[in-house]
């Protein structure tokens, strides 16, 4: 019974200092224009980042200072977005059968400057776009035969 308990305890201590070094040791600055380009991508805007930072505490999240997404190409100079810092945590429970879904997505002091047009559109109408044309269709539920 103590060596289990000396284990478990072993096992907790390990994963709580890799907790603490993992976000310390690992730079996500590198993968600042890989996450930048696909955010680029995805939107069909450009996308300015500042700092990025990892966090393995609470649960695994990325802290973000500096976010900007332009406006659209009818007010060039203007971002639809700013936001000074933001932070985005992943739950831990979907990502086992590989399903990504945010837990935490805390925006501070954003500002969104959204403009609505005559047309009906409005300045992220083309982003709006992208994403439904990106997402796979829902399917349907399969219905039992009842017997």
């Amino acid at each position: 019974m103590r060596k289990a308990a000396i284990a478990a305890a072993s096992v907790v201590l390990v994963l709580v200092l890799a907790a603490i070094l993992v976000p310390r040791l690992v730079s996500l600055e590198s993968l600042k224009p890989r996450i930048v380009a696909a955010l680029e991508k995805k939107t069909g805007r450009t996308v300015g980042l500042g700092r990025i930072s990892l966090s393995l505490f609470p649960g695994i999240g990325v802290k973000v200072s500096g976010l900007s997404v332009s406006g659209d190409r009818r007010h060039p100079g203007e971002p639809l977005l700013s936001v000074p810092e933001a932070e985005i945590r992943l739950a831990i429970a979907p990502l086992f059968p590989g399903r990504a879904e945010f837990s935490t997505f805390i925006l501070k002091r954003p500002r969104i400057l959204f403009r609505k047009y005559a047309d009906g559109t409005h300045s992220a109408t083309d982003i709006a776009n992208r994403l439904a044309a990106a997402a796979p269709p829902a399917s349907a539920p399969e219905k039992a035969d009842k017997v």
